[in-house]
């Protein structure tokens, strides 16, 4: 894109006519230097110019229907890689990138995928049906790897293959129910990946070799672009059958088979079900192999049936928290892990705060990236912290209270504000919340300076026994202004430094500059930080991305924990929990794929898009699921539901 802007006077995007305006949204902001942006008819694009997905014929597409097709057939064949498997990437050949991840983590220095797609191509040329085997030796003639290096990568491919394989319910279920009623059932693939590969994948998901498997590469015949296998299927079980073959192509699956004889039913695939329909958005900021095992991630949840559509015309709609959680947020504590410990890596004994309550499911995630990763990541810890206590124990003088004023809400009285922002619980003057608020706090302030020292005493006690002095203590804050972070500083008398999601930045009250602070979402400028969905939902966001404790006050005598005493602090802690469960399973699966160390970057503002979309009040709110999360904030005066 950079030399783009620099040389081009115009770019034409040639694609179908669906992806077209998700291409142009990625390149869009060139038109600011002068690039234009055309499609092949040499005509301007615009958002505006989007296919309404509403409008396509496959949403008349329903499980009733392919029934009852199986019904008056004889012969069912299906297609396997993106019919009934789904692979947990964007694009098929992204499996071979992340091989070459592999690889690289054992020492092999060659770049594997340029290596593979080559031996490939020579070996269409040279083949035509080339098989896997045929594939990797043209790959070890070429580039003089051992018999002992060729046969562990082939593995390892395949492996990576069967790793990332999903397979898709509802067709596993509509091929349990061609068999009961009677019908021949066979699997049909145009593949390199012979009948051993493919069952070696297949038993993954219980198969175990009870259905029959032709592929073009063992049958030397093929859907695309002869169609012959279609023809070789007849004339092995019989030309008075009527056959009916299921597949995602619309070329070798659909008009292949129609041209030789055969009914065709049409399945989308699940890549294609995202991009016509309305989480297509979600491909435009797709930069990484990490994004694109993102999307494939979610492609595979969404979609794993390819009916789910039907009754909505492309819409999506949540379901219930569990998705909740594992769709809208799934994506964000992901990348904010994956972020964290890329940028540590290379530092020395780090020890990481996360900060209750916000930091609750991403310390979690964390214990999740420690199992999968196979080397040390930094030293991790839950810490409890707030507002109320960090802002209280970092009082030292009269000018502190003065500061902690400035921010008092308006609608809290001189007896709230002094309980809830400064933790005095003794009896107060009876005519306090008739002084000026400046007044009253004067009035009080030797019993306010009193009450800091004796929090900030025991506070230290328990922050001193979760770190050594040679630590590099690193805060995690999910958005912040900088205050809890700041007021750390000053009650533990040392820098920190500050991780955060999104820095919030409030005229008069963020302090990130007076902090290391390092951002996921901006890095150090936050001049975009308001168009960003996290901010724009922040509420909604910090309610669910919470633990359902209570908020801490601080520590007692004893230094033993002291929490808000409200029966209820989050609106329903048992739909919390489910989300909870959703997150961390995105979290699970996804560095169970990729291993601990992850593969690259994950793009934020694709995290961002995943909470556009799915707490979306179009897509959240058709079974009110947002209604589910609220909790209570004590430093606001204890009656404040954040929603």
């Amino acid at each position: 894109m950079q030399e783009a802007s620099k040389c081009a006077k115009c770019i034409v995007i040639v694609a179908r006519k669906e992806v077209i305006p998700i291409i142009y949204q990625r390149i869009a902001h060139l038109e600011q230097d002068g690039v234009e942006i055309c499609n092949i008819r040499y005509e301007r694009i615009s958002n505006a110019s989007n296919v309404s997905y509403r409008a396509y014929p496959y949403w008349n597409q329903t499980e009733r229907l392919l029934e009852s097709e199986i019904d008056r057939h004889d012969v069912i064949t299906f297609d396997i890689f993106d019919t009934l498997l789904v692979r947990n990437v964007q694009r098929p050949d992204d499996i071979f990138k992340i091989v070459e991840k592999r690889l690289e983590n054992v020492g092999f220095k060659y770049k594997f995928k340029e290596m593979r797609d080559y031996s490939q191509s020579l070996a269409y040329e040279k083949y035509i049906y080339p098989t896997y085997s045929q594939i990797y030796s043209i790959m070890q003639e070429l580039y003089g790897l051992s018999d002992e290096v060729a046969d562990f990568i082939k593995q390892l491919e395949l492996d990576t293959e069967r790793e990332f394989a999903d397979v898709r319910k509802t067709i596993q279920n509509m091929i349990t129910y061609a068999y009961r009623a009677g019908k021949k059932v066979f699997l049909l693939s145009d593949m390199y990946l012979g009948k051993t590969e493919i069952e070696y994948i297949l038993n993954k998901f219980g198969f175990n070799g009870v259905l029959d498997i032709y592929v073009s590469c063992d049958l030397k015949k093929r859907k695309w672009p002869e169609g012959d296998i279609f023809e070789w299927l007849k004339d092995k079980h019989g030309h008075e059958n009527r056959y009916l073959h299921i597949g995602d192509s619309i070329g070798a699956d659909i008009e292949k088979a129609e041209e030789h004889g055969v009914d065709a039913f049409y399945i989308m695939s699940a890549y294609d079900m995202m991009v016509h329909s309305s989480a297509n958005k979600l491909l435009v900021n797709v930069q990484s192999l990490s994004d694109s095992i993102i999307i494939g991630m979610l492609c595979s949840h969404l979609f794993n049936n390819p009916f789910v559509l039907s009754e909505t015309s492309g819409d999506i709609f949540i379901e219930d928290s569990y998705e909740y959680g594992y769709l809208a947020f799934g994506a964000l504590v992901t990348g904010t892990v994956n972020w964290m410990m890329s940028e540590l890596a290379d530092q020395e004994n780090i020890h990481i705060w996360f900060l209750s309550r916000d930091g609750y499911i991403f310390e979690k995630a964390c214990q999740i990236c420690q199992k999968y990763a196979g080397k040390q990541i930094p030293k991790i810890d839950y810490v409890l912290c707030s507002r109320r206590s960090a802002s209280v124990a970092a009082i030292y003088n009269w000018k502190d209270i003065e500061y902690s004023l400035n921010f008092v809400p308006k609608e809290l009285t001189n007896s709230a504000m002094l309980k809830y922002r400064f933790g005095l619980n003794t009896d107060l003057p009876t005519d306090v919340n008739n002084r000026e608020r400046k007044q009253a706090a004067f009035e009080l302030k030797n019993e306010i300076l009193k009450n800091a020292e004796r929090e900030r005493i025991q506070y230290r006690k328990y922050l001193g026994k979760r770190y050594n002095d040679d630590e590099k203590i690193v805060i995690f804050d999910l958005v912040t202004s900088g205050t809890i972070p700041l007021a750390m500083e000053k009650i533990l008398d040392r820098e920190l430094d500050l991780y955060c999601v999104s820095g919030l930045k409030v005229s008069g009250y963020s302090v990130l500059d007076q902090l290391h602070n390092y951002s996921m979402y901006f890095g150090h400028d936050l001049k975009y930080a308001a168009a960003f969905h996290i901010n724009k939902q922040l509420g909604n966001v910090e309610s669910v991305l919470t633990s359902k404790d209570s908020m801490f006050i601080c520590m007692d005598e004893e230094c033993r924990p002291v929490f808000w005493n409200k029966e209820k602090s989050q609106r329903n802690i048992v739909q919390l929990e489910l989300s909870h469960k959703g997150i961390l399973d995105f979290v699970d699966k996804f560095y169970s794929l990729v291993g601990g160390s992850g593969t690259d970057h994950i793009t934020a503002k694709l995290t961002d898009d995943c909470i556009g979309l799915f707490m979306d009040a179009g897509t959240a709110d058709k079974r009110r699921i947002r209604e589910n999360f609220g909790c209570s904030d004590y430093f606001s005066g204890g009656d404040v539901d954040v929603e």
